[in-house]
């Protein structure tokens, strides 16, 4: 991204590993979480998943549901399509 001179440093692309952007979303937000001192580390974790991969990996689902992580935000697409980009 950075070589083409799009994108952000605050964005992190999971093209090619369907059903592991929530899992990495958690561990993100965790991290903050523990690391809350710093207010720069005090923003919203914005996964955007799609209900293929949400199916791939939806015993995840528990860790995140009883994590009760108010800095995780999962934003699920239902397109009914269960296919990788």
């Amino acid at each position: 991204q950075n070589l083409n001179g799009c994108g952000d440093i605050k964005e992190f692309l999971t093209v090619g590993s369907m059903g592991h952007s929530s899992s990495i979303a958690y561990g993100v937000a965790q991290s903050m979480h523990l690391n809350g001192n710093n207010v720069s580390d005090k923003r919203d974790v914005v996964c955007i998943d799609g209900d293929g991969a949400l199916l791939m990996h939806m015993g995840n689902m528990s860790l995140v549901g009883n994590s009760n992580l108010n800095n995780l935000k999962h934003i699920l697409i239902n397109n009914g399509v269960h296919d990788s980009v």
